[in-house]
C-alpha cells in the first residue's frame, strides 16, 4: 500500500538534491532548490518516494530569488499509521498546591456554619470592644446579634480578621508522557497527515482511573485534563496527559458536572443550559 503524499500544488525546473538519512533510521530528508515561486507551488508526487511519508518542510531564500526547501520525512510501514502502541512511556509524580478558603479548612467542619453566617454579616457589626477584650457576633436569620463562643469558631474570626483568608493543601498529580513514531491523523496549513485517527482521550474533563495507583489516594478521585501532542525535533510525536487527585472525587456533591455524558451530543447541550436548575 502506498504512503500518502501532500500535493503542494504545481511547478517545474527544480533541482532535486541528494537524500540524507535522520539519526532514528527511521526517515529521511529531502532538498529541493529553485526559484522562491517554484519551490511554493512545487508538488512532492513522485519527488518523494512512496514509502515515506512528509512531517515537516523548511523553505530557506538562498538570494535573488532563489531558495532551498528542505523537506523531513517518516519511513511508512503498511499499517503502522493505524498502530497506537507508544514506543515509550514515562510516568510523573509531583505534589501540586491547591488554595482553599479558610472556611473550608478540615478543623472547622462542626463550626462551619456559624464562621459563614459571621462572613455574611456586615464587617462594621462583625466585632465589638468590650473591655479590654474583642467580641465577635453574626447576624442570624431574624436579625439578631449572636456573639460567637466557639472556641474553634473565634480561632477563625482572629485569624481572618489577622488577614489569613486561606490555606493550602497540597495533592499528587501524576503525568504521563507517551511517545508514538507516527503523527496523530490530523490536517493543519501546509501538510496533511492521513491514516489512522488521533489519539485524543475519551475521558478528558472526567474523573478517569490513572495509569498507576497510589497507596492512600482512592482511585476514583482521579481528574483527568486534556490531552496534549507535541510533535518533537526527532519527527516523532508526545502525547502528555494529566492526571490531579481531589480530595472528594467522584462521589463529591458536584461529581455530576463531570460524569461522561451518554453521548458527546449531550455533553454539549449539557455545556449550552448553562447553571440553570
Amino acid at each position: 500500500m502506498a504512503a500518502p503524499v501532500k500535493k503542494l500544488g504545481t511547478g517545474g525546473g527544480v533541482k532535486t538534491g541528494v537524500t540524507t538519512e535522520i539519526a532514528d533510521k527511521n526517515g529521511k530528508t529531502f532538498t529541493f532548490e529553485g526559484t522562491i515561486a517554484e519551490l511554493e507551488q512545487m508538488s512532492l508526487a513522485g519527488k518523494i518516494p512512496d514509502d515515506f511519508v512528509p512531517v515537516r518542510s523548511v523553505l530557506a531564500p538562498t538570494g535573488g530569488g532563489m531558495g532551498i526547501l528542505t523537506v523531513s520525512c517518516v519511513k511508512y510501514e503498511a499499517g503502522t499509521l493505524d498502530d497506537w502502541d507508544a514506543e515509550r512511556t514515562v510516568i510523573e509524580i509531583e505534589m501540586e498546591e491547591v488554595t482553599y478558603d479558610l472556611v473550608d479548612h478540615p478543623h472547622l467542619a462542626t463550626v462551619r456554619e456559624t464562621c459563614r453566617k459571621w462572613l455574611a454579616t456586615d464587617e462594621a457589626k462583625r466585632t465589638a470592644v468590650v473591655g479590654q477584650d474583642t467580641k465577635y457576633y453574626y447576624t442570624d436569620e431574624t436579625g439578631t446579634e449572636v456573639e460567637v463562643e466557639n472556641a474553634t469558631a473565634l480561632k477563625f474570626c482572629k485569624a481572618y480578621m489577622a488577614g489569613i483568608k486561606s490555606f493550602v493543601r497540597y495533592f499528587p498529580v501524576i503525568l504521563r508522557n507517551s511517545i508514538y513514531k507516527n503523527p496523530p491523523g490530523l490536517t493543519r496549513n501546509e501538510r496533511s497527515f492521513t491514516g489512522g485517527s488521533p489519539k485524543f482521550s475519551t475521558d478528558c474533563g472526567r474523573f478517569s482511573t490513572p495509569p498507576v495507583s497510589l497507596s492512600g489516594y482512592a482511585s476514583t478521585n482521579w481528574f483527568k485534563g486534556g490531552d496534549r501532542w507535541r510533535e518533537r525535533g526527532d519527527t516523532t510525536w508526545e502525547l502528555q496527559e494529566k492526571w490531579t487527585y481531589t480530595p472528594d472525587g467522584s462521589t463529591g456533591p458536584h461529581a455530576w458536572i463531570y460524569t461522561a455524558p451518554t453521548s458527546q451530543n449531550g455533553n454539549q447541550q449539557a455545556n449550552q443550559q448553562g447553571d440553570g436548575s
